[in-house]
């Protein structure tokens, strides 16, 4: 039996802290524009590749420690 499974790459986990920071302020700009109080969560980034054999990133390891959470 075969089963079609979806592989993604954890984004989050292959950028440097100041562009994840880039990224997630213009996230939280957009969120709080909408009335979303986004002060505790926690960003969270996938890309699907159909050519994936597995998931790559974070998927595969334990999270760091000091991932960035919402100032």
């Amino acid at each position: 039996m075969t089963q079609d499974t979806e592989h993604f790459y954890a984004v989050q986990s292959f950028l440097e802290d100041d562009e994840l920071h880039k990224i997630w302020n213009i996230i939280e700009i957009a969120m709080e524009r909408e009335g979303y109080d986004v002060q505790n969560a926690e960003l969270s980034m996938r890309l699907y590749d159909p050519e994936l054999t597995e998931n790559k990133g974070y998927y595969n390891q334990p999270e760091p420690i000091n991932y960035y959470q919402g100032a």
